[in-house]
């Protein structure tokens, strides 16, 4: 199998935490010149939980900074800056307006835009 990382579903079902395997193929690191990672080794077998692990999907990632790093600022624009407070609010109400629109799961959207707090905003709210 060429998974990095495997679920133990009757690990993930047996209990709240979730057990990772670390599935390195030797052959793949050596095919590439790279050195196996030795640090992976000492992974083997974690049980991740709140304390060592964090998921971050990019919608759980702008969660999760809104809520630890609210008033820290999120994206520089010039002179426009904001806290992942409100870019996370910003982001939330462009997901608002999408749905009134009528675009929903599944739907693809397109945008071309310059690099801006706008675009930005796009990357999380469409997936909301």
């Amino acid at each position: 199998m060429n998974r990095f990382l495997f679920k133990n579903s009757r690990a993930l079902l047996s209990s709240q935490f979730t057990r990772y395997s670390l599935c390195v193929e030797s052959d793949r690191w050596a095919a590439r010149g790279w050195p196996e990672p030795e640090s992976w080794k000492s992974m083997e077998g974690l049980i991740w939980c709140s304390a060592n692990h964090a998921p971050l999907s990019p919608i759980s990632f702008l969660k999760r900074s809104a809520k630890v790093h609210r008033d820290r600022t999120s994206p520089v624009y010039g002179p426009v800056e904001y806290t992942w407070g409100e870019t996370h609010a910003r982001c939330v109400r462009l997901a608002s307006a999408l749905a009134q629109l009528g675009i929903s799961r599944g739907d693809v959207v397109a945008t071309l835009a310059p690099n801006v707090p706008a675009m930005y905003e796009l990357h999380f709210a469409v997936p909301m």
